[in-house]
């Protein structure tokens, strides 16, 4: 069994972004982690691309790393609007899969959570600027 938790709740993400699975097997445990092998987070482009990919073993499964206790938050400006593996971060359409596979190699999916990004900019004297 797994839950995720993620920011934002709403449509349009414009500034950071941050996922959380809890996962437990059996279903009636209430401990985080206990029999999971791993957790893998999947982000698409609105092209089926994907454009970040992480496979977490340590309970407090997160989508950029951390969770132990807190998820790292992916802010887009202090990232430079890149996403970990370099590629930029732009408007559009995305997608994120999970992927849970327990110590017993039950696998368990969670598919097609769908959020937008829009990279807002405005001109300032000669600098092109991100609003956060």
């Amino acid at each position: 069994m797994f839950l995720p938790s993620w920011s934002p709740r709403r449509e349009d993400v414009t500034s950071s972004l941050w996922f959380r699975v809890y996962a437990h097997k059996p279903i009636e445990s209430k401990v985080d982690g206990e029999g999971i092998e791993k957790v893998e987070f999947s982000i698409l482009n609105s092209e089926g691309v994907v454009v970040h990919y992480r496979t977490e073993q340590t309970a407090g499964y997160c989508a950029f790393s951390g969770g132990e206790p807190d998820c790292l938050i992916w802010n887009f400006a202090e990232q430079q609007y890149k996403w970990p593996d370099g590629g930029k971060i732009v408007s559009g359409a995305y997608t994120m899969n999970v992927l849970v596979t327990s110590k017993d190699d039950v696998v368990m999916f969670l598919n097609d959570v769908s959020f937008n990004i829009q990279c807002r900019k405005y001109y300032f004297g000669n600098i092109w600027r991100k609003l956060r």
